[in-house]
């Protein structure tokens, strides 16, 4: 189905999702028979494709990460099983299917190269902070991390809420 041709959630919709029992992510996969093994017990050939499971399958569910290329796939997935998807969620079976791809349609974005603690925030400044906003910091004296390259290259290939384009080398443009 064509984006244009997507409908938008009614309100009432709208409504009862916004008032639904919220569940945490490994409920969600659970409830859906996405196991999600213990990190150490997987190889690294398995831990990648476990990875993309997880992601692929949470995109279907309006769930969707960025900023993850500083992460290799066994610290991503290990984040991702036990913290971030212990963390609570809209239920998504609260939405008929077609509209968790609808433009249209609330969605929960996870940024793992951003937040409030001081790790996060040497992390967003070593990785992802744009020059502009470190040399601003910089002039108020803020101690800077040095720079570094991002040792991964996962987030161009991450799905991407039905909202967002993409420019013509894959990278999604949008925000959330």
């Amino acid at each position: 189905m064509a984006t244009e041709e997507m409908r938008r959630p009614t309100r009432h919709e709208l409504q009862r999702w916004m008032r639904a029992e919220e569940v945490t992510g490994l409920e969600i996969l659970a409830r859906a028979g996405v196991e999600v093994p213990d990190v150490q017990r997987l190889s690294d050939r398995r831990i990648t494709e476990k990875l993309w499971e997880v992601i692929r399958f949470l995109a279907t569910r309006g769930i969707y990460f960025f900023s993850t290329d500083h992460l290799a796939d066994r610290e991503l997935y290990r984040r991702l099983t036990c913290e971030v998807l212990t963390g609570r969620f809209k239920d998504p079976d609260e939405l008929p299917p077609e509209l968790l791809l609808s433009p249209h349609t609330p969605f929960n974005y996870l940024d793992l190269g951003f937040g409030s603690s001081p790790e996060a925030l040497e992390t967003w400044l070593r990785y992802y902070a744009p020059d502009e906003d470190r040399a601003q910091l910089a002039a108020g004296g803020h101690m800077l991390p040095r720079k570094r390259p991002l040792p991964h290259d996962r987030d161009r290939r991450l799905p991407r809420p039905p909202s967002w384009e993409r420019d013509t080398h894959g990278q999604s443009r949008g925000t959330p």
